[in-house]
């Protein structure tokens, strides 16, 4: 009976649009019809919301990471392989007709929980990456591939569910890597 709980507390978790919830407390441009119609902190970024934009990461964040703090305390249990239902909550939020963000602040929540160690990975080839090339997509592309490589040779896929939730972030950026690969893809300034 925990197991169902938990999968549904997790999903509803991570369905909190805080892009959404942010625009409306700062009165800023709705994400969800603006830039690239992403609920998530690098559109609010986009679209001049540089407030919102902090707000949303940081709820988005530990969106991930206090939703598994919690389920420890209150179930003795994370529930391994649910984890991904907080980034599938994120991704296709039942409260905005089942679309999302991408899950990256999310998934960088859930992997400081969960292991550490990949947290630093993942936040170091982010911030180098995006040193770099100035392109947030880009950046987060590379550090999920990093992180997931890192899980396997490094971790031996120790936490399993961390390679299905970095494939699932991964491809909710389907869109970045036409626009990548077409080389339409916006720099953050």
């Amino acid at each position: 009976m925990d197991y169902l709980i938990v999968l549904i507390i997790y999903y509803f978790i991570g369905s909190i649009p805080f892009a959404i919830i942010f625009s409306k407390i700062f009165d800023t441009k709705n994400p969800l019809k603006m830039g690239s119609k992403n609920p998530g902190a690098t559109n609010m970024w986009r679209i001049g919301s540089k407030k919102s934009a902090v707000f949303t990461f940081i709820f988005d964040f530990m969106k991930g990471f206090l939703t598994l703090f919690i389920s420890n305390k209150l179930f003795g249990s994370i529930f391994y392989d649910l984890v991904i239902f907080i980034i599938i909550g994120h991704c296709f939020s039942i409260f905005i007709k089942f679309k999302g963000g991408k899950g990256v602040a999310a998934f960088l929540g859930i992997l400081l929980f969960l292991q550490v160690k990949l947290f630093l990975i993942a936040v170091t080839v982010w911030s180098l990456v995006f040193a770099i090339k100035k392109t947030s997509s880009i950046a987060a592309l590379i550090c999920i591939v990093a992180t997931l490589i890192s899980n396997i040779l490094l971790f031996h896929s120790e936490i399993f569910s961390i390679n299905l939730i970095c494939i699932l972030v991964f491809l909710m950026h389907y869109q970045n890597i036409y626009r990548i690969i077409t080389s339409n893809e916006k720099k953050i300034s």
